[in-house]
């Protein structure tokens, strides 16, 4: 039982009421007076030279009010690790999905219309959609000038060479040594696919310019402080001139970062002296939007036959697509967790991430995890067999445990990892008869780190004794709610009397973006402090207006009084209105921290399927998850989030694909790109670890990443329990299945 009053707790979420009802602005519903309507093009061509773009029919068409193209807008390019993207290409497109021009009308239907009637010649050049052709050296260039690119903010994984956008790697103990002393070697080699986000609203973005060449942008993005510098780098102005307003956001998981439609709809702004929206289709977002990465993983591990492992060597390939984006990144976040979460002394782990003449991959939830620890999750068990050894069993073998180094070198105090197994296999029923043939239980486990970012928010107190907060996070998982928890709880109000409040750029303290399972981590942390602040100011004042020590007074419930003498009583609105009178001052708590230390996370997952094998259709009974989330803010709020990774890291096991035919995607539509709906999953069991994180509000420790990891994992290792075909590329169809058993019956 929690000792806390409202952290700790479930609780709804403070939007809800709003959501229902229709009440909250999404970036479609920004509606300003004049506003135009904008549309893009995007390039035909998967890697082509731009001969001449013919605007002229698309100008004369009435009611367009500007076109623009890559000689219209800022030259300088962009980009979270590498800069190396345009706002627009100006000779040449590298992707089916390239931005070629623009145009801003007065409808929609105007504008589609003026985009159809834009005329490109295209000098087709050779492409590249093989990441292990591209990285051979005599391989063509795809990006001539990467040379002269600068870098991002995040500046140290950015190891470059000619393709090769991002390289990291990293070694312990003596790989060569721990091989020699392995009984038996194992290699295998894995792939997964490029994989949507899938989040249900659309990018959307809206600018308006003032006569002065004040900015201000609408978005949908996870971080607008990251936008904001972002457009000042590009616009080459100060961000005192850029103001981002953050929409409520229809879903993301790392697909609303990089910025895709505000430059352009600056420059129209800018060009038309009106205000100008863009939204981008589904089709829009299928080929041009940010992807997870295509991963290539080869695993070599060394093992003694009681199921030691002795070494270990890892090597990701991830496919960037056209621009790196985060690539490098999510090839450097695979790589350095390659051990999966098991104590193995001797490793040596490569990431590569390579540029392609494909849709860009950026951030997807747990960006190279998914990847990876499919790839590991599923060579555990492919050993496991081989020696005869139960897979739970190994994995509690090899598993991290109590003063073990993880692998962002903190010494383990206590190991969640047992305790999430035995959890995971109880709740599927592990070593227990099955219901029926071809009936296959799987598990996998997984590690993740959230991140560590600065963060600040304010909380005020009212005249009538309620309490604003104004965070400049971007609520995308109900984190206004934890925020708004942490400050009930330090200031001993109940939740009605907490305004949560996202404020934009100028209105807001720095706040971390949307992502890295940073913002419960981050801006909890800031909330406490924030509200510990208030708390101290309340009492300063209050305690000279009762004539007390401070010691001596109690809040509870908008009250102030004197331990024992309960007369003696202040509201808190009267004690905001007495600092305002007296003192001239607002009661106004600051909550400000530099970035912690990033706190390690460790889960697994189990799954119970049957197969089909007249059809290869894999039917899921249970899945369950097993989490440590360190301390659970909101233990509704973390269920939905593990419940809601398991769906997407089901999707990606089972169906998801974006397909490719000469760089162009086939499923362009949720018709032809099939995600899991209610149907294809049961109901999840979830499971929650909580061992206190030091650097967390009240020990929490991030939760948005880690359950997208395992997954496909255990489901993989539960269709070979079944039917004994192993699946290595995902998606695992029925199509794979009934081939793999093909060849399984002719051997």
């Amino acid at each position: 039982m929690s000792e806390y009053r409202v952290v700790g707790k479930s609780v709804p979420r403070v939007d809800a009421r709003d959501k229902v009802a229709g009440k909250c602005l999404f970036g479609a519903d920004i509606k300003l007076p004049g506003m135009l309507q904008g549309r893009m093009l995007y390039s035909t061509r998967p890697h082509a030279r731009i001969l001449n773009i013919d605007t002229a029919r698309a100008e004369r068409l009435p009611g367009v009010r500007a076109v623009i193209t890559g000689k219209d807008v800022p030259r300088r390019r962009f980009g979270t690790i590498v800069q190396d993207e345009p706002v627009m290409a100006l000779d040449k497109v590298l992707f089916v999905g390239d931005r070629v021009a623009a145009v801003a009308a007065d409808s929609l239907d105007t504008a589609e219309e003026a985009v159809s009637l834009i005329k490109v010649e295209y000098k087709d050049l050779p492409s590249l959609f093989d990441p292990r052709e591209a990285m051979k050296p005599n391989a063509k260039v795809i990006h001539k000038d990467w040379e002269s690119y600068g870098k991002g903010r995040f500046r140290t994984i950015s190891d470059r060479a000619g393709n090769i956008c991002g390289h990291s790697e990293f070694s312990m103990g003596d790989p060569e040594k721990g091989f020699s002393e392995a009984d038996m070697i194992f290699e295998d080699e894995y792939t997964t696919p490029m994989v949507h986000q899938g989040y249900i609203e659309p990018h959307a973005a809206t600018a308006m310019v003032e006569p002065s060449g004040q900015i201000t942008v609408w978005s949908t993005t996870q971080g607008q402080f990251e936008l904001r510098a972002d457009l000042a780098g590009l616009f080459e102005l100060p961000m005192s001139r850029i103001k981002v307003i953050p929409t409520e956001i229809g879903g993301a998981f790392g697909g609303k970062i990089a910025p895709l439609l505000e430059p352009a709809c600056v420059v129209l702004s800018r060009m038309t002296g009106r205000p100008v929206q863009m939204v981008m289709s589904r089709r829009d977002e299928q080929i041009a939007a940010r992807p997870r990465h295509p991963g290539l993983m080869r695993i070599k591990t060394g093992v003694k036959k009681d199921g030691t492992i002795t070494a270990r060597e890892v090597v990701i390939i991830l496919d960037s697509g056209a621009y790196a984006d985060f690539g490098p990144g999510a090839a450097y976040a695979a790589a350095v967790g390659g051990r999966g979460p098991y104590a193995i002394a001797n490793a040596r782990m490569e990431g590569f991430c390579v540029y392609t003449n494909k849709p860009s991959g950026g951030s997807y939830r747990a960006p190279g995890g998914p990847q990876v620890t499919f790839a590991i999750e599923s060579h555990m068990d492919a050993i496991a067999e081989a020696l005869g050894i139960d897979p739970l069993e190994i994995r509690l073998k090899n598993g991290l445990k109590e003063g073990d180094i993880s692998y962002i070198g903190k010494r383990i105090e206590r190991g969640a990892l047992r305790d999430t197994l035995h959890r995971a296999a109880e709740g599927i029923g592990w070593g227990e008869p099955k219901e029926g043939p071809n009936r296959g239980r799987g598990l996998a486990s997984a590690q993740w780190s959230n991140g560590g970012a600065a963060a600040g928010l304010t909380v005020k107190i009212n005249d009538d004794g309620t309490a604003s907060v104004v965070t400049g996070s971007v609520d995308a998982t109900g984190s206004n709610t934890v925020i708004a928890q942490a400050v009930a709880e330090e200031l001993n109000l109940p939740m009605s009397s907490i305004q949560v409040v996202t404020g934009d750029t100028d209105t807001a303290l720095n706040a971390p973006l949307t992502g890295g399972s940073m913002i419960a981590y981050n801006m909890g942390k800031a909330a406490m402090l924030a509200a510990q602040d208030t708390r101290r100011q309340i009492m300063e004042v209050a305690a000279e207006r009762l004539g007390v020590e401070q010691e001596k007074l109690r809040m509870e419930n908008g009250q102030v009084w004197v331990k024992g003498e309960e007369d003696k009583r202040l509201s808190l609105g009267s004690i905001t209105r007495t600092a305002q009178r007296f003192r001239g001052t607002l009661i106004v708590g600051k909550g400000s921290l530099p970035a912690p230390a990033p706190a390690f996370m460790m889960c697994s997952q189990g799954a119970e399927v049957e197969v089909d094998t007249q059809t290869g259709q894999v039917v899921i009974h249970k899945l369950v998850a097993s989490h440590d989330v360190g301390f659970a803010l909101n233990p509704d709020s973390v269920e939905g989030q593990l419940q809601g990774g398991m769906v997407q890291g089901l999707g990606a096991a089972l169906m998801e694909d974006v397909r490719l035919n000469n760089g162009n995607v086939e499923n362009p539509s949720f018709k032809d790109y099939k995600i899991p709906t209610a149907v294809d999953f049961p109901s999840i069991e979830t499971s929650i670890v909580e061992q206190n994180s030091e650097e967390g509000p009240y020990g929490a420790k991030g939760v948005g990443e880690t359950p997208i990891n395992p997954p496909a994992a255990a489901i993989a290792n539960a269709v070979y329990d079944a039917v004994g075909v192993r699946i290595t590329d995902l998606p695992i169809t029925p199509e794979k299945i009934l081939e793999a058993l093909r060849e399984k019956a002719d051997t």
